[in-house]
C-alpha cells in the first residue's frame, strides 16, 4: 500500500476526529440537530430530494468524461449522499458557532462533518487504488467549496414578510413550513449554476485534451 508516513499521520487524525465526534453525537444526540427527526424533516422536503436527485445525476453521469481516474460511479454516489445529509447541518451549525461565539465541541463536530465528504473519497481511493489519492489536499478545497454551497442551497428558505432567507439564519432554525421551491428559485440558481459551470468545465477541459 502506498502511503506516505505524513498521510498515514493525517489518515489516522481524521478517522480518530470522525470517530469522536460521532461519540459525541450518540452520547447527546439532543445537542446535534442532525441527530433528530426535525432534522430530517427539514432535509427531506420534496424540493430538496428532487434536486438532490438532479446533482446526484448530474456528477454520476459525468464522471467517466471528467478524464480524472480517481472520479467513478461509486465514489460520486458516495460523496455525494454524504454532502445532502451533512451539509445542511454543517454549513449552518458553523454560522451560527461563528454568530455566537460558541467556540465548543459542538463546532468540532461540525467543522468534522463539514469534511467528511472529502475523507470519504480519500478513504475510498486507498481502498480502491491501495495508495492515497495524491489529490487529496487540492479535493479538501474543492469538496470544501462543494460542501459550502450545498449547505447554503438546502438551507434556502422563504417566509412571509421576510422572503428567501436561510434558514439557519432565522430562529428557530429548523421550525420552518415547507417551502415552495418557487419562492427560492432564483437565490437557488445563483448558487447551482457556478457549480453546475464548474462540472462542465472541468468535464469538457478534459474531453479536449485528449
Amino acid at each position: 500500500m502506498l502511503i506516505s508516513s505524513f498521510e498515514t499521520v493525517y489518515l489516522t487524525g481524521w478517522i480518530v476526529w470522525l470517530t469522536l465526534s460521532v461519540g459525541l453525537m450518540l452520547l447527546q444526540p439532543s445537542r446535534y440537530e442532525i441527530c433528530t427527526a426535525a432534522y430530517w424533516a427539514f432535509l427531506l422536503q420534496p424540493w430538496k430530494i428532487f434536486t438532490f436527485f438532479l446533482a446526484l445525476a448530474l456528477i454520476t453521469v459525468v464522471a467517466p468524461y471528467s478524464g480524472d481516474p480517481t472520479w467513478d460511479y461509486l465514489d460520486s454516489i458516495l460523496t455525494s449522499c454524504l454532502t445532502f445529509v451533512v451539509a445542511p447541518w454543517a454549513v449552518g451549525s458553523l454560522f451560527l458557532a461563528i454568530k455566537n461565539r460558541q467556540f465548543d465541541r459542538r463546532l468540532l463536530v461540525a467543522i468534522c462533518l463539514f469534511f467528511t465528504p472529502c475523507w470519504c473519497y480519500d478513504l475510498y481511493i486507498l481502498i480502491r487504488d491501495h495508495a492515497y489519492p495524491a489529490t487529496w489536499v487540492s479535493n479538501l478545497f474543492l469538496s470544501g467549496s462543494i460542501v459550502a454551497l450545498a449547505g447554503l442551497f438546502w438551507n434556502l428558505a422563504w417566509s412571509q414578510g421576510v422572503g428567501a432567507h436561510f434558514s439557519f439564519s432565522r430562529s428557530p432554525w429548523l421550525g420552518h413550513d415547507d417551502t415552495p421551491f418557487r419562492k427560492v428559485l432564483i437565490p437557488a440558481l445563483v448558487i447551482a449554476i457556478p457549480v453546475v459551470i464548474m462540472v462542465m468545465w472541468f468535464v469538457m477541459d478534459a474531453q479536449s485534451g485528449k
